[in-house]
């Protein structure tokens, strides 16, 4: 495998074994149900093609107050490093997630993630808290679109994810939710990204805590093997390829 050099950035060109690894993970305006090597070009830019960041708000970020900690019970994208490491061991997932964070703020978040990580991939799941505090959620949506757009500017590789369910004392939010991904797939579809369906992952209480709205250890599990897949299918990179300078 060569990997060619250029002033606008790396251009790499890698085989990946894409496979319908899970029926949680939907596909946005590419077919997840593809087998055998297929070729993908990929620039990076001055992008580190093995480092992911994940966007989001408590539901990545976890913590003690959620009963997660990175000795115990780590959120998904502590999850997330290890199933990546399992096919390249140079797998690396910056956290970014922020409690309480609306989509707006993840707009910020994105614009610094993108310099400081430099990531090859970037993971995206907010809203939750936009339906929490009633933000129409075309607005809420608008900002995703954002989102992924300033991803792809920066040349890294966009996943867009619904948001989980709400139930329990949160019940009251599950319209706002339905509503909301709903736009989200469109987003997917349009601006031709992967979409990861966390919604569909996460179908009943087991997988949330007792306030029906964060997830439980098997809940992030869940949301840790939905982005996997979806990586898998938007062509996380293998080893060879997280060889490159830095």
């Amino acid at each position: 495998m060569t990997v060619p050099s250029s002033k606008a950035g790396c251009v790499i060109r890698l085989f990946a074994i894409v496979t319908l690894a899970f029926a949680t993970t939907a596909c946005g305006g590419r077919s997840s149900r593809t087998t055998g090597p297929t070729p993908i070009s990929m620039d990076f830019g001055n992008n580190i093609p093995s480092r992911m960041t994940a966007i989001g708000d408590s539901i990545t970020a976890g913590g003690v107050a959620l009963g997660q900690n990175e000795t115990g019970d780590p959120p998904y994208p502590a999850r997330l490093q290890n199933l990546l490491r399992a096919r390249n061991p140079q797998a690396q997932v910056i956290n970014r997630g922020a409690g309480g964070q609306r989509t707006d703020g993840g707009l910020a978040t994105v614009d610094f993630a993108l310099v400081a990580d430099r990531p090859g991939f970037m993971t995206i799941m907010e809203g939750a808290n936009d339906v929490r505090q009633f933000v129409p959620e075309t607005v809420a949506a608008a900002n995703l679109r954002e989102m992924v757009r300033r991803a792809k500017a920066n040349k890294t590789v966009p996943i867009l994810a619904t948001i989980p369910r709400q139930l329990g004392s949160s019940t009251f939010f599950a319209d706002g939710v339905v509503a909301l991904n709903s736009m989200i797939r469109q987003i997917a579809s349009q601006e031709n990204v992967i979409l990861a369906d966390v919604f569909a992952a996460l179908p009943d209480e087991t997988f949330f805590l007792s306030d029906g709205f964060h997830p439980s250890s098997r809940g992030n599990d869940a949301i840790a093997a939905t982005f996997n897949s979806a990586l898998l299918v938007a062509g996380y990179p293998a080893a060879v390829l997280a060889r490159r300078p830095k």
